[in-house]
């Protein structure tokens, strides 16, 4: 296009009507390859044109007498410079010829659609492209994005005008298809030298547009997801005001979000004890960055509540305080949870401690780790029972015994009835019975045992005062019934 002629159009005018104008709403001709543009006069003829003459005038000049010689090498000078423009303007005019070509091929050869619209709004060219947009041959020469009717031909006119006064504009309209919308983005742009002339550009930026619209849903859910999270975010400026919150840390406040963020609150106003000394930011006095710090937050409502706050504050290139990066957590939940799990606690622990019956726990190996108050009544008040085997407080007499059964149980036996065992109480041996369950350990640990020992002495005591009262009766009988013989 470096040739001022500009690309032109085999354009047929004979109805008068400018069917081919690109806005109207007639259709007009489908736009092909230009041809060679139209030359204004050409300088070489010009340049012969004087060549000829400068050789008329040297005939001419051979009847001037003395002035003959200077003429005529004035007028073969004339001649000279003349033949050296028209070889100069050929070479020129064929350079321009090649970059015009290489134009536009280059432009033919493109992916994107470029055309072009003289001052009357006439396509006068559209590469391989453009000609893909435009209409079939049931209705030539009228681009669909432009076409009146379509929403983009009013943009397409705004933007021709803008274009004509700021020599550029751009804009991205929808285009209708079948399978959805698709967006193009529309920019047009002035031709230097060509007042009126128009260089359009289509883009397809559906893609651009799909990939936007899936970020937008992701920023969407990643902001729902921040601002219902169960945990507080928030970030205050240096002076201590609130740049952002979510939705879960104004609950907390009791205040709403846009109410928090419109300057009148600042973070020590919700601190219960404010570092009096430290920056409008800052959580304690002093505080190392970043910084973990477990606080006292008072809402307007006047909730108190501890609050845990991860906090780290962003500087500029110069070292100066931006903003913060804030993570709070409401301890309050947490705060409830342990103390009803160290009242759960407790209340087992006196369970343990005050049962009426002996309980133990030992390990694979047979050694206690855990005992009750019972039991150590049971077998032995004053000596250190930990990691002591259960064994070595056996009595001799059933020891093998009852090892061999615990640890049958530790290997998965079941004990279905309760077993007797002689324990090696102080200051006499007593006799117990014992309930035994396999305790699962934890992953990569090994199983364990639950003994419960039930004091079984002073029923033993009784069976055998009641069997030694039956046999003193027996005897008592017997010796009645021979007394009775006798007489």
């Amino acid at each position: 296009m470096a040739d001022r002629s500009g690309p032109s159009t085999e354009r047929n005018h004979e109805d008068g009507k400018g069917k081919d104008r690109l806005f109207e709403h007639g259709t007009a001709r489908k736009p092909t390859r230009p041809g060679r543009p139209e030359a204004p006069p050409d300088p070489m003829t010009l340049a012969l044109a004087i060549g000829s003459a400068a050789l008329a005038l040297a005939m001419v000049s051979l009847n001037f007498g003395r002035y003959s010689v200077p003429l005529t090498i004035l007028v073969i000078l004339v001649a000279m410079v003349s033949l050296c423009l028209v070889v100069w303007d050929r070479r020129s005019r064929e350079a321009q010829r090649r970059r015009y070509r290489i134009v536009l091929n280059a432009l033919e050869d493109t992916a994107t659609p470029h055309l072009v619209t003289d001052e009357a709004g006439h396509v006068v060219y559209a590469n391989s492209a453009a000609r893909a947009l435009l209409d079939d041959d049931r209705s030539p020469g009228a681009m669909p994005i432009l076409s009146a009717g379509n929403p983009g031909s009013d943009t397409a006119q705004r933007l021709a005008d803008e274009a004509r006064l700021t020599g550029l504009a751009r804009a991205e309209v929808p285009r209708q298809t079948p399978d959805g919308p698709v967006w193009m983005r529309i920019s047009a742009s002035g031709l230097e030298g060509w007042p009126g002339h128009i260089h359009w550009q289509f883009e397809d930026i559906s893609r651009e547009r799909r990939r936007e619209a899936a970020l937008r849903d992701q920023q969407e859910r990643l902001v729902a997801f921040m601002d219902q999270a169960p945990v507080g975010f928030y970030s205050v400026d240096r002076n201590g005001r609130f740049l952002f919150a979510n939705a879960t840390l104004a609950a907390w406040l009791g205040v709403s979000v846009p109410d928090l963020l419109d300057g009148e609150f600042h973070l020590h106003d919700f601190l219960l004890s404010a570092p009096v000394d430290g920056a409008p930011y800052a959580l304690v006095p002093g505080g190392a960055e970043p910084l973990t710090a477990d606080v006292k937050m008072r809402g307007k409502q006047g909730r108190v509540f501890q609050a845990s706050i991860a906090q780290t504050v962003v500087r500029d290139a110069d070292g100066a305080v931006v903003s913060t990066r804030s993570l709070v957590r409401d301890l309050t939940p947490e705060r409830q949870i342990r103390e009803a799990l160290r009242a759960s606690e407790a209340r087992f622990q006196r369970f343990f401690e005050d049962a009426p019956i002996g309980i133990a726990l030992i390990d694979h190996a047979s050694c206690l780790t855990e005992w009750n108050r019972a039991f150590e009544t049971l077998v032995a008040p004053d000596i250190d029972l930990l990691g002591r085997p259960i064994t070595g407080l056996l009595a001799e007499r059933n020891r093998e015994t009852i090892a061999n059964q615990l640890a049958a149980i530790i290997d998965g036996a079941e004990l279905e009835t309760p077993v007797e065992v002689r324990l090696k109480g102080l200051p006499t041996e007593k006799i117990g019975l014992m309930f035994a369950r396999r305790l699962e350990g934890g992953p990569g640990e090994p199983s364990g045992l639950l003994l419960q020992f039930i004091d079984h002495t002073e029923q033993r005591k009784l069976e055998a005062q009641f069997a030694q009262s039956q046999k003193m009766q027996a005897v008592g009988q017997l010796a009645g019934g021979i007394a009775h013989d006798f007489n």
